[in-house]
């Protein structure tokens, strides 16, 4: 199901939104609702290196803070994060204003000849 507001009700195995939707008090009251009763079990995030690149779409700027706002795992997808940026990415993402000591966090890297992906 694409998401869009004013689906509120309706459930489904995989849900897709924007950034911009994901970044609403509408999307969080969803999301709130299918974790209430457990019917989600993970948010994944695609092309997570925007969230520290894409300074034109302030919504991907305030994503991680949304997201950390509900209490299910959560899986951030990139194959393009130069580890540079891997600090500044946890940082805004993971670990901002978390008061939580119950958050884990696994980088994973992966290297294929002499380039680290």
């Amino acid at each position: 199901m694409l998401w869009a507001p004013g689906q509120s009700t309706k459930s489904a195995h995989l849900v897709l939104v924007s950034a911009e939707a994901a970044c609403t008090t509408s999307f969080l009251e969803y999301a709130y609702r299918l974790e209430s009763r457990q019917q989600l079990d993970r948010i994944i995030v695609d092309e997570c290196y925007l969230t520290i690149t894409a300074t034109y779409r302030k919504s991907m700027m305030r994503l991680g803070s949304f997201v950390r706002q509900v209490r299910t795992q959560t899986v951030w997808l990139t194959a393009t994060l130069p580890p540079v940026f891997e600090e500044i990415f946890v940082h805004r993402n993971l670990s901002a204003n978390c008061e939580s000591t119950l958050v884990r966090y696994d980088l994973i890297s992966h290297t294929k000849g002499k380039r680290r992906y």
